[in-house]
């Protein structure tokens, strides 16, 4: 999706540049901005968007295993070991399963 938005927002950019270009090397500045601007603005909002969607809505994500998977493994394994299997790559989802496997273990000493 977000591969998607990025390419789609470059590819009307792109295309928003050259019909620009065409128009102003014809010495019609305003047909060129009337010509480009569809363009440039739906490029820039795919461009945004696609921004949104790959910092904020996929990265909520802390694995693609399901939460009570991922709980059996908690006592079995390390810290390092448990953030390494289960990360989806990104600091938010290090940072979780991080603070999962302490909240886990503290639970775990208090029994």
């Amino acid at each position: 999706m977000k591969n998607f938005l990025f390419f789609s927002g470059v590819g009307l950019l792109v295309i928003g540049s050259w019909r620009w270009l065409q128009h102003a090397l014809a010495g019609d500045q305003s047909a060129a901005l009337r010509a480009s601007s569809i363009f440039f603005i739906t490029g820039l909002c795919a461009l945004f968007i696609g921004y949104i969607y790959e910092h904020f809505i996929e990265s909520r994500g802390i694995s693609k295993i399901p939460t009570a998977e991922r709980k059996k493994d908690v006592f079995k394994l390390s810290k390092e070991e448990y953030v390494n299997k289960y990360n989806n790559g990104t600091h938010a989802s290090k940072v979780n399963l991080e603070s999962e496997w302490e909240s886990e273990n503290k639970i775990k000493e208090q029994m």
